[in-house]
């Protein structure tokens, strides 16, 4: 068994978890190269009470064994970007260009023109700064399963693909619980015969954010959404898509974003 170090936009959405430690091989635990790197298709069993910290060890393990993260992509490692301690709060900025969705969809086996947000954390995760430091220069591309727990995480006892391969789309679809509110974030949730309301891709909403916010934007919002739920209503849905705006804290400059929402029984099916 392997030993790699790990650790969280996703940074969610999404979430960022950030990978540390060394690599180990073998039960007598002998380090690999300096050089080595986690390899696509790698499933990892990371500490649930630790799972988005930077330092957490992780051990790559037999996919049909409990874990709960598996690698998707490996990228390099810009030789300009510096030890990967000092680029924790710029991990998006400077691998969410390819550590993110698409790559991890035709990983998936999902649709490439998915739009709909599934149920799939993906997660850039680094070498520590004493692998770097001895030339080191790898990302590693993870994705995880929504699900209970500390870290928020599913275990699995399967890979991602095969799962995704033997379920159906509703299963990576995300709705809530309740209605629809503005003003404040509502938590996805996995989407039953009862739910009510399902999640669409969000939107930007161009405008200032006032004292009579969330109000003053929310028919604004709305339309945004409307447009953006289109290609998954059923023909003669008579619910219209409802926008939710994000906390009022979260946007101080303006310009708020909004998750949109349909009604679960108008939905088509379709997830792009």
């Amino acid at each position: 068994m392997r030993k790699m170090g790990t650790g969280r936009q996703v940074i969610a959405v999404l979430t960022c978890t950030v990978l540390g430690a060394s690599f180990l091989v073998g039960s007598t635990g002998v380090a690999l190269a300096s050089d080595a790197a986690p390899q696509v298709n790698d499933c990892l069993k990371v500490d649930d009470g630790r799972f988005w910290e930077p330092d957490t060890l992780a051990s790559i393990v037999e996919c049909n064994t409990a874990h709960n993260a598996e690698v998707y992509a490996v990228v390099a490692y810009p030789d300009d970007a510096g030890a990967p301690s000092t680029i924790k709060d710029r991990i998006w900025d400077l691998f969410g260009g390819e550590c993110n969705q698409g790559p991890a969809l035709a990983w998936l086996g999902a649709p490439q023109s998915t739009q709909l947000p599934l149920r799939l954390y993906t997660m850039p995760r680094l070498p520590t700064d004493a692998e770097w430091e001895a030339g080191a220069r790898w990302v590693a591309c993870t994705a995880s399963r929504p699900g209970s727990g500390t870290s928020g995480v599913a275990t699995l006892t399967q890979t991602l693909p095969a799962l995704y391969a033997s379920t159906t789309v509703q299963d990576w679809v995300n709705c809530i619980k309740g209605a629809p509110a503005s003003g404040k974030w509502l938590p996805w949730a996995p989407c039953t015969a009862k739910s009510k309301w399902l999640v669409v891709q969000g939107v930007q909403v161009k405008g200032k954010v006032t004292g009579n916010y969330p109000k003053d934007l929310q028919a604004k919002a709305d339309a945004l959404c409307a447009k953006q739920s289109k290609p998954f209503l059923k023909k003669g849905a008579k619910t219209k898509p409802v926008a939710g705006l994000g906390p009022k804290k979260d946007f101080p400059q303006g310009d708020p974003f909004a998750d949109c929402f349909i009604a679960f029984a108008d939905w088509n099916g379709k997830t792009g």
